[in-house]
This record gives C-alpha cells, structure tokens and sequence, in this order.
C-alpha cells in the first residue's frame, strides 16, 4: 500500500507544486492496476519515485523505481527503462 503522506521538500515553491501529485498518481495507479493497464502502472511507479526522490525520501523512491524498472523489464519497454535506471542510480547515490 502506498502512503499519501507527502513531506514538504526545503524549496516551498516545489512543495507547493508537487503536494498532491503523489496522492492523484496514487489514485491513477490505483486504477491503472483494477484496468490491467501494466503500462500505466509502470509510469505512475516511475512518477512516485522521482517525486519521492525529490522529496529526499530514499526508501520510498528506491522501491517505486525499483518496481517501475521490474515492470519495464518485463514488458519490454525499453524506451522507459534508463530513465527509471538513471533515477534510481541518483537515489542509491545519496
């Protein structure tokens, strides 16, 4: 299960902007996984990660990544995958 407890980054502007994203990209994940739309779930897990990484909430991020990276694996989207990889070298990086 997902948190949708976002905390507050220390730039205000990007809390602002980025506070209800994780809860929407929750409920489209959510919805994405009722529809089988595995694709979709990929993204919204790929989307978490970057925004729990921005965050600074590592674990969060590294789990979200990790999950978006099993998934494009799996289905061969190879367009998405070094995207998720990059993210998730810069989270392990910290």
């Amino acid at each position: 299960m997902h948190s949708s407890t976002y905390q507050s980054t220390d730039n205000p502007l990007l809390s602002i902007l980025y506070k209800p994203l994780p809860k929407h990209l929750i409920s489209v994940l959510a919805l994405a996984d009722e529809l089988g739309m595995r694709p979709l779930q990929a993204h919204c897990h790929r989307g978490l990660g970057t925004l729990y990484a921005a965050a600074s909430q590592c674990e969060q991020a590294r789990t979200e990544l990790s999950t978006a990276i099993e998934m494009y694996t799996s289905m061969e989207m190879t367009f998405w995958l070094p995207q998720a990889q990059a993210a998730l070298a810069q989270v392990e990086g910290h």
